[in-house]
């Protein structure tokens, strides 16, 4: 910090600094708040967008597995076949809400370290 001294008040000095200053700041906080951010958008869209492919590819692989594990048991067989596409059904609404809290719990992290 500078000493306040009338004679740089009067020559404009540290009011010329201070404007440097402030523009400087300004410059430099919307580089790191609005360009940087924007110039990563096109980069984070193609990586979540593989990163969700591969999560419901995933998904759907171990649902058909495990449907085709369940319908070999006799208690899934006959009148009672439904139970296995039930039990499917709520292993992939357990499976996907695991998943989207452990996604947003990650993105909770990462927001308050910055």
């Amino acid at each position: 910090m500078m000493k306040f001294s009338f004679g740089q008040l009067l020559q404009g000095k540290r009011l010329a600094d201070r404007a440097t200053d402030s523009r400087r700041r300004i410059v430099g906080r919307v580089n790191k708040e609005i360009i940087q951010p924007v110039t990563a958008l096109p980069r984070q869209l193609i990586v979540g967008s593989i990163g969700s492919a591969f999560i419901a590819v995933g998904l759907g692989f171990f649902l058909v597995g495990s449907l085709r594990l369940t319908q070999h048991f006799w208690a899934f067989q006959g009148n009672t076949s439904w139970l296995a596409y039930m039990v499917v059904w709520l292993e992939a609404v357990l499976l996907g809400s695991i998943t989207l809290w452990r996604i947003f719990a990650s993105a909770k992290k990462r927001r308050s370290r910055s």
